[in-house]
């Protein structure tokens, strides 16, 4: 009788009126104390709604059963097949569809669909490999952004294969508390690449310079992983830049002149075979025997030596007390520059430019930390309406343009 009185009803109602007419069937179906057979009379009801022409009731029919697990299989299969709109509904929240399905849906290639996957309450493994491999940047950006997704290990190396230039999915990665750091290193990589190639093709650095500002780039992020890092990691840290080829000499010392301790400890650690906890003992300690021995035997250039001996003694007596960790110390270089101008040694010239641009760029950023500080005290900000912005900046070029005439 039901699918009879909704075909009859049907062939005269609006579409609106059928679309209200489906939402209530619906309820009736989850909700409502149903005998056996006029269960089976309202699913197939149900089931004929899928068959109307106006969209507006198969969207209603979606958003009424797409998060209900009493929802029939076969009804969800089909919304999830519908228009874009209509399926990412269902696609988005419907606990029926198994993963076998929802991987299908990937390889359809339609983003809507692609983000209403990545966008599920909880995204298993198989799934979100599967989004990893094929979906678009838009819906793997989704995912990363997803709580409730198990994203395999190796489908975050997968990403950074798929889309090395996409600095949306970048900082999302980076703002993921789970994130290796080999992948956290990867990542530091592609945005110096990325950084050095746009300034190349500008036109606006040498290829030399491009080369430093690559380095630069390489070593601040690196500093910036170890500062972040947890304890237990910064020996898969230390073995990370040893096989990338970016442990230098000029990063150890820059992460010393920046207070972050505990990357040139797990790397004298490593590069000498000892524990870091030796390693530990022998960076603090005063008198500097024992970090000079530890130095030696890891291997780092004898020409630098008096620069670290330097830069540790700073920092044990006033380095604890300096800026934002990770940051370089303006008052350690300073100290270092005057305990290597006066060994009046031609070889460490090249070391006395690197301090010098060390120097400058701390400078640069107490400028800029004492300009925030600045603002942030001055009189609150005024709030403004786009428009009143749009008609100031539109004023002062008037303004412009006359003066100049």
């Amino acid at each position: 009788m039901i699918v009879r009185s909704y075909l009859e009803w049907s062939l005269t109602a609006s579409a609106s009126e059928r679309a209200e007419a489906v939402g209530i069937l619906a309820d009736v179906y989850l909700n409502g104390e149903l005998e056996p057979a006029e269960r089976r009379d309202a699913e197939a009801a149900l089931t004929l709604a899928l068959d109307d022409p106006s969209a507006l009731v198969r969207r209603a029919l979606a958003q009424k059963l797409g998060a209900s697990e009493k929802a029939p299989r076969s009804i969800i299969t089909i919304l999830s097949e519908d228009l874009p709109d209509i399926a990412s509904v269902i696609i988005a929240n419907s606990p029926v569809l198994p993963d076998a399905a929802l991987v299908d849906i990937l390889a359809l290639g339609d983003p809507m669909t692609q983000i209403a996957v990545a966008q599920r309450p909880h995204v298993s493994a198989v799934v979100a490999a599967a989004l990893a491999e094929v979906a678009m940047v838009e819906a793997t950006i989704a995912l990363m952004e997803n709580a409730g997704a198990e994203v395999p290990l190796f489908s975050l190396n997968r990403l950074l294969q798929r889309f090395p230039e996409d600095a949306t999915l970048r900082e999302v990665l980076l703002e993921r508390g789970d994130l290796p750091i080999d992948i956290r290193m990867a990542l530091v990589k592609n945005t110096a690449d990325q950084l050095t190639a746009f300034a190349r093709n500008c036109g606006w650095l040498s290829d030399v310079r491009a080369s430093r500002l690559a380095l630069d780039c390489l070593d601040t992020g690196a500093i910036t992983v170890a500062v972040e890092a947890e304890a237990d990691q910064m020996g898969d840290l230390v073995r990370r830049l040893l096989s990338s080829g970016t442990l230098t000499p000029q990063l150890l010392l820059r992460s010393l002149l920046s207070g972050e301790t505990r990357l040139l400890t797990a790397s004298l650690a490593e590069l000498a075979g000892v524990s870091y906890d030796k390693a530990s003992g022998f960076v603090h300690s005063r008198g500097g025997m024992g970090f000079r021995a530890l130095y030696r035997k890891a291997g780092l250039p004898h020409r630098l030596e008096p620069a670290f001996e330097a830069a540790l003694s700073a920092w044990l007596e006033f380095g604890l007390a300096q800026g934002e960790p990770g940051k370089l110390s303006r008052q350690m270089i300073e100290r270092v520059l005057t305990s290597v101008a006066s060994l009046e040694d031609r070889e460490l010239d090249k070391l006395m430019a690197l301090l010098m641009r060390y120097q400058a760029e701390a400078a640069r950023e107490e400028a800029r930390h004492a300009m925030a500080t600045i603002i942030a005290d001055a009189a609150p900000p005024v709030m403004i309406e786009s428009r009143d912005l749009e008609q100031r900046l539109e004023d002062a070029l008037q303004l412009e343009f006359r003066q100049a005439a």
